[in-house]
């Protein structure tokens, strides 16, 4: 976000934008940025938050990094994950750091290049890495990452491959794990595209592509690979899939997926209704969607057990009436929280509205509403951690503070960072969180993008006090 940026007129498709400008996008496409995420409400707020500054626009530890991007993960092991834009034109790298947090302050102590475009695949190897399209990592320090990848030869760089799934185990080595024309679970073959995927412990793989049948049937599913074995995989669901035994409801494509502790996903979907072809109202926009929620393994075909949101057309049965724009995020047992959409407000409201749900315990909470009437003038997606605390970003009408990182623990929503505080000595101009699931430890901590008033950007660890 630009250092002189006024959220007052900063429109909610603008920061959508925003959100989506890190790598892949927060709202349902065929590829999205998501991890995993897990928590509950009845864990009390620690007193308050630390915030310290890692690395900064002044860094030499990558020296081919030109500037870090919002795109930001902290697993339990105590390592940060970012992507960053490379020197070189269009090249972007995905880059670890290794904290030390026995010191008196938190501080980086490690650090290592995961992938960058141009780079060797292995250290011995002679594939090149392509584009860096998607990756995530879980608590175990694993990092699952999709690329695709140059030929290595006589003159300029070629693309070699289409996109295909790779896991990083922390030794400097990418093992192929599913990719372009592999043979899929049902006897098909895997295609060339590739959306989501969400890596858990154990190396459990939520992966969402596109596929031919035995039938020769083209589609898009959603594959489980339980310890990232292709060979263990079975498809959890699949386009054409009628929601609630309606079959004027049908999957029509699959967006984000997070995966939890307990083995529940949530997956965004666009649902294809013949009230929308039919024209008897407007026509919703692409990026609306019902969220789903389901259990891994299951068994083939294995239908989600709840729907979550369903866009108001559609007539489906849900918790919650609204297209899915910001989320999914999964968490213990059955949270979820996720931001929906009400493009059509009723004569009472003066626009558009996004509200935040997050749903604990079988009770669904809405915990803020942006637009309308409302003070709050757009929010990010939220985050949740293993710790059991809802995290978000939300913008304000008035200028100040015009932005405010919130936690939401067993009561209501506390503010813990705002545009105007000061860190490491520095004034707050800019604040960006939400672009990822997995910005959030099992201790609660989180890892924030930060933008100065003296245009300096940094990476901030927040720490429960």
């Amino acid at each position: 976000m630009p250092n002189d940026a006024d959220p007052k007129a900063l429109g909610r498709r603008e920061f959508l934008k925003l959100m989506g400008g890190a790598i892949g996008g927060a709202v349902l496409l065929p590829y999205g940025c998501s991890d995993r995420g897990s928590g509950g409400n009845d864990t009390p707020l620690p007193n308050g938050y630390r915030f310290y500054r890692i690395i900064g626009s002044d860094q030499t530890a990558f020296p081919d990094l030109l500037q870090i991007t919002p795109g930001l993960m902290i697993n339990d092991r105590n390592r940060i994950l970012f992507y960053g834009q490379n020197r070189a034109s269009d090249a972007y790298g995905l880059y670890e750091i290794q904290l030390d947090l026995a010191a008196a302050e938190p501080k980086a102590v490690g650090f290592r290049t995961l992938a960058a475009t141009g780079g060797r695949l292995t250290p011995s190897g002679r594939q090149q890495v392509g584009r860096i399209l998607r990756a995530d990592t879980n608590a175990a320090g694993q990092t699952a990452i999709l690329l695709d990848t140059l030929a290595d030869g006589p003159g300029a760089a070629r693309p070699d491959a289409l996109a295909s799934v790779y896991i990083d185990s922390g030794d400097g080595r990418l093992e192929r794990i599913v990719g372009f024309n592999d043979r899929a679970p049902d006897g098909g073959r895997y295609g060339g595209a590739f959306g989501d995927l969400s890596l858990h412990d154990n190396a459990d793989l939520l992966l969402v592509a596109q596929f031919s049948d035995q039938a020769g049937d083209n589609a898009q599913a959603l594959f489980a690979l339980p310890g990232a074995q292709p060979s263990r995989g079975q498809i959890q669901l699949r386009t054409g899939t009628a929601l609630q035994g309606r079959a004027s409801a049908l999957v029509s494509s699959l967006g984000l997926v997070d995966l939890n502790d307990a083995g529940n996903y949530t997956i965004q979907t666009n649902v294809h209704t013949p009230q929308w072809r039919a024209g008897t109202g407007a026509t919703p926009e692409p990026a609306q969607a019902a969220l789903l929620q389901g259990r891994v393994m299951q068994g083939l075909g294995a239908a989600p057990t709840n729907i979550l949101s369903a866009p108001m057309p559609t007539g489906l049965s849900s918790d919650i009436q609204g297209a899915v724009i910001l989320g999914p995020r999964a968490g213990a047992e059955d949270a979820a929280a996720w931001v929906t959409h009400m493009p059509n407000p009723g004569p009472t409201t003066a626009t558009e509205e996004q509200v935040l749900y997050y749903k604990h315990g079988g009770r669904v909470r809405e915990v803020a509403r942006a637009g309308g009437h409302s003070p709050i003038h757009a929010l990010s997606a939220p985050v949740l951690s293993r710790s059991g605390l809802l995290f978000y970003l939300q913008v304000n009408t008035a200028a100040k503070p015009g932005l405010e990182l919130k936690v939401l623990g067993d009561g209501e929503p506390q503010t813990i960072l705002a545009q105007g505080d000061e860190v490491a000595g520095k004034t707050l101009s800019g604040i960006m969180y939400g672009f990822h699931a997995q910005q959030a430890d099992i201790e609660g901590r989180i890892v924030v993008y930060a933008e100065f008033a003296d245009g300096d950007t940094a990476i901030l660890l927040g720490v429960p006090a």
